[in-house]
């Protein structure tokens, strides 16, 4: 696959496995468009023309497609075709995933997630990627 002189969008590309695969990216020549709710932190070693942050809730498909507009737009400017998405946006919550109609019960004292964070889990873990 050929990386150098190409755009690719990450999801959750400003922290942990997302930022990780920005960097590897531009390390490689690619421009990278990172699709986040937190701009990603700065280095002074990587080329910031080379990065186009759109703050994004990836459980929302009316900010996903504003994301991707821009990317599309910013793929034009830059004449560097699209080549790629990685979706590494994700959260993790110290909950049991089995929804519970009390909250406050427990199981061997880790509580159960409630149905609005159950809910939430999914709209970022699964949904966003089907988008």
């Amino acid at each position: 696959m050929q990386i150098k002189d190409r755009t690719f969008i990450v999801s959750g590309g400003s922290s942990g496995l997302g930022l990780a695969t920005a960097v590897l990216f531009l390390q490689r020549g690619a421009n990278v468009s990172i699709l986040d709710l937190n701009p990603p932190p700065s280095d002074a070693s990587i080329d910031p023309s080379r990065i186009l942050f759109t703050k994004t809730n990836v459980a929302s498909t009316e900010s996903l497609q504003t994301g991707v507009h821009n990317t599309v737009r910013w793929t034009q400017e830059t004449t560097k075709p699209l080549s790629g998405v990685i979706c590494s946006a994700g959260i993790g919550t110290a909950a049991l995933a089995l929804p519970k109609q009390d909250p406050s019960v427990t199981h061997n004292n880790v509580k159960y997630m409630d149905m609005s964070g159950f809910d939430r889990t999914l709209a970022i873990n699964l949904r966003a990627r089907l988008t």
